[in-house]
């Protein structure tokens, strides 16, 4: 270690307060050294071990030789502070940063953390100073874990000054040195208009899978198709007047709009036919529920709204959920099932989801609340982490909860990857909860990769909470104890309701397996149409080509 002043080097060099440095030292060298017994996370440095210079004042530096882009390993401000808690230890530590890709970057095919996180693990400021070209460039990283960075002017002099202003009165008292100019600000920018009216473009676009799947049905005579919407590009929406989704008939022009200055509820949007805003009306009483309503209901209101005057036929006395609709299905021996499928990353708070959960849930009215879960909290303080269980319940049987216990502990910082096995391909562990319901009553349920919700309930988040990349939903049934949990991110939630809503079945997969088994179902729907269709009068050529088809795919699948 030399005591001379670190010089601009032509890469990047990051700075260490001289007053933290007695403190940091220890976990600092443990990641600069190659020690079997050390936490298995390097410095962010390349060479590596870096060199370790002191400056005239006592702060501390190294210098990387510009094999790395400076923005890599300082990363993205973390976004959330989660050092403050008790309970941290080195392992814990590593398991986090791996867990998270925002909070690590790969180094000569080693991965550390980013200086953005060992900020807020030490608890210290750092500094990062580089060059863009001819601009000098500063990277204030706060202990908070947050980024800002900023462009500086005048050398090697004005630089320290920054430094030493910054470890020294903060942040605010940095950025007001003339000559410095802000360019990035550090705390996680909030949702913009235009960010929140895309993502409400996925029920739509769900809705519109589960018409090409067959799932729902046209109005008869609609000139409108579901495949007619149309979604604007998220640089395109304008944020004074935001339009999710759009399409036009011949005679009217429909707009879905995310309300700006009209209070509606969770993901509920506006509908305008020619530029007026319309009231969304049950389809099944008739009462009017004001001007929002879910984008699907919209969607369906436009399919319906594009039958033109003289062809409009009146429901089919099965059709809907009206105590006719149902009575007459009770009668008549026929048996409503409905499914309903989405990507959970779309809903930003719990109370998103669970107002998602009961519309398609429709009349099946399970106790269920939707809460998040503190993943961190839990992985500090519990002393092990709850193992995945499968509960079973039958009112008849006298209420009691029949418990058994798997093997397997929940681990929430693997995502939907805790859900596999290394035994069985596929996932088997993602869960599952069946419920019936006698009226208002819960009957009987069974849920399956579940938990006990009195082990987890201490680390539930406060109502209303925004989740992050990495957060868990956790959805409970009742005054039990069971719950069912799934990634915010990764999840494709599956509703389907059965014998007219007495049951229900929610099921949770992993996003990405999930996509592909619908594009593989959206391709045979596509490719069976005519067959598939109950209106549609096959032609001898259709019958033969679609024999000769089949033929060939039994042969393939035969190999």
């Amino acid at each position: 270690m030399t005591a001379a002043a670190t010089p601009l080097a032509p890469g990047y060099t990051v700075w260490i307060p001289g007053a933290e440095w007695p403190r940091v030292r220890a976990g600092f060298e443990s990641m600069n050294t190659e020690d079997p017994d050390g936490p298995g996370l390097r410095l962010p440095a390349d060479p590596w071990p870096a060199a370790v210079d002191v400056a005239e004042n006592g702060d501390v530096s190294y210098s990387d030789g510009g094999s790395v882009d400076a923005d890599v390993v300082v990363g993205e401000s973390t976004g959330y502070d989660v050092f403050g808690e008790s309970g941290w230890t080195v392992q814990k530590f590593v398991l986090l940063v791996l867990s998270r890709d925002h909070l690590n970057c790969e180094i000569a095919g080693r991965k550390s953390p980013t200086l953005a996180v060992l900020a807020g693990y030490w608890r210290t400021p750092m500094l990062v100073e580089n060059r863009c070209g001819d601009i000098q460039l500063v990277s204030f990283i706060t202990l908070d874990g947050n980024v800002t960075i900023a462009e500086c002017t005048g050398g090697a002099e004005p630089l320290a000054t920054v430094r030493k202003t910054f470890f020294a009165q903060g942040l605010d008292a940095a950025l007001e040195l003339p000559g410095v100019v802000l360019r990035k600000a550090g705390e996680p920018a909030l949702p913009t208009v235009e960010g929140v009216a895309a993502s409400r473009q996925t029920l739509l676009r769900d809705w519109v899978t589960a018409h090409d799947l067959g799932r729902l049905a046209l109005p008869k005579g609609a000139e409108l198709s579901p495949r007619d919407l149309q979604f604007p590009y998220r640089d395109d929406i304008d944020p004074d007047r935001p339009v999710v989704a759009y399409a036009r008939s011949s005679t009217h022009r429909y707009e879905l709009l995310h309300p700006v200055t009209e209070e509606l509820g969770p993901l509920e949007l506006l509908c305008a036919r020619d530029g007026v805003l319309q009231h969304y009306a049950d389809p099944d009483t008739g009462a009017e529920r004001g001007r929002g309503a879910l984008g699907p209901d919209w969607a369906e209101w436009i399919m319906a709204d594009s039958v033109p005057e003289g062809l409009r036929t009146a429901r089919q006395p099965w059709e809907g959920n009206s105590t006719e609709a149902r009575l007459y299905r009770l009668e008549h021996n026929i048996v409503d099932f409905a499914e309903h499928e989405t990507s959970t990353a779309q809903f930003s708070t719990a109370l998103e989801l669970e107002t998602w959960l009961k519309h398609a849930l429709g009349n099946h009215a399970a106790p269920l609340a939707v809460h998040v879960l503190d993943d961190v909290a839990l992985m500090l303080k519990a002393e092990m982490t709850p193992l995945y269980q499968e509960h079973t319940y039958e009112r008849s049987a006298g209420k009691v909860l029949k418990i058994r216990t798997s093997e397997k502990f929940f681990y929430p910082w693997a995502g939907a990857a805790d859900w596999t096995s290394p035994d069985r391909s596929g996932h088997p562990y993602q869960p599952s909860l069946e419920t019936v319901m006698d009226g208002g009553e819960l009957e009987s349920f069974l849920a399956v990769n579940c938990l006990d919700l009195n082990k987890l309930d201490p680390y539930l988040l406060p109502a209303g909470t925004r989740v992050h990349l990495h957060s868990w939903f956790l959805l409970s049934v009742g005054e039990s104890r069971t719950c069912i949990l799934f990634p915010a991110a990764g999840t494709m939630l599956n509703i389907s309701t059965d014998h007219d809503g007495a049951s229900g079945r929610i099921v949770a997969r992993e996003y990405f397996s999930r996509r592909r088994e619908l594009e593989l179902e959206r391709d045979f729907a596509a490719q069976w149409a005519d067959w598939l269709d109950e209106e549609h009068q096959l032609t001898r050529e259709e019958v033969r080509l679609g024999l000769q088809t089949l033929d060939r795919m039994i042969k393939e699948n035969s190999k």
